[in-house]
């Protein structure tokens, strides 16, 4: 049971500090409001969008500043708490195009396998916009902040005490957690598992960062596209092809849980030998 004491609390302090960081930017911002200009609509449904619009970059831009707070102030934690020792990796072979290759293969591959579980739930909300400061937020800041964040901070903390599957599990979870709308949620689930996989893999925060990076920009694709709403079997209408499609996503992740367990059996035998690292 005191094993559990460690990692608990930090998970409670990373929640705790997460979510006081969000309100703090949502309370500065109400301090200092800026002027939202929405250009005039043609009809009251296409206002209504652009009032939506104009709202979600705000919250976006929101959000990037308070996961950089929150950032700070997890890394302080993490200083007083264990000191040098779980520092973010960062090795050189994030870059390797192979690897992000494959990586990108695998979150578009899990996105297709859980397909048919998303058409059954509520279509996400959020409406980012399409303006600069919307692609600057999501595209680019929001990963490198959610990505030093969760795989970076949390899953070095929680690797120390609970061990690296455990700490994979749980720092996925927890980024779930904060995306609120089930569907969104499935699928950050399954995204964290395999960036926590590449991380460990590469034994570099980069590769995340840029899959990470990849992925929103996909979303904010689709999003511009007008595509968001639609599922993979409504986008393809050839049956065949989506089943062709399936069974290739399908192979791409059974191939993804063959090789992460290989990984995590190093990274668990790395953990065991911390000289070795």
């Amino acid at each position: 049971m005191k094993r559990w004491i460690a990692p608990l609390r930090d998970i409670a302090v990373f929640i705790a500090v997460y979510v006081a960081a969000q309100y703090i930017c949502i309370f500065a911002s109400a301090l200092f409001p800026v002027a939202e200009t929405v250009d005039a609509a043609p009809t009251a449904e296409a206002s209504v969008r652009a009032a939506a619009s104009a709202a979600g970059q705000r919250a976006a831009v929101i959000s990037v500043c308070a996961s950089f707070l929150a950032v700070a102030a997890v890394a302080a934690y993490r200083r007083r708490i264990y000191g040098r020792s779980g520092a973010v990796m960062h090795s050189r072979k994030g870059f390797d195009p192979r690897i992000l290759l494959w990586g990108l293969i695998l979150l578009v591959s899990l996105s297709v396998v859980i397909d048919p579980l998303l058409s059954h739930l509520p279509v996400p909300s959020q409406d980012y916009g399409r303006g600069g400061w919307t692609l600057l937020s999501v595209v680019v800041l929001a990963p490198v902040a959610e990505e030093l964040l969760f795989r970076g901070l949390l899953l070095e903390m929680l690797r120390r005490n609970m061990g690296v599957l455990a700490a994979v599990v749980a720092s996925s979870t927890v980024f779930a957690a904060m995306h609120l709308q089930p569907a969104v949620m499935i699928d950050a689930f399954l995204a964290g598992l395999a960036l926590c996989y590449i991380y460990l893999l590469t034994r570099s925060i980069y590769a995340c960062i840029i899959l990470h990076m990849f992925n929103n920009a996909i979303a904010m694709s689709m999003q511009v596209l007008e595509y968001r709403d639609k599922t993979l079997g409504e986008l393809i209408d050839s049956s065949s092809a989506y089943f062709i499609i399936y069974a290739l996503a399908l192979a791409a992740v059974a191939v993804g849980v063959m090789h992460a367990a290989s990984t995590l059996r190093r990274a668990s035998a790395v953990d065991k030998n911390p000289a070795a690292r």
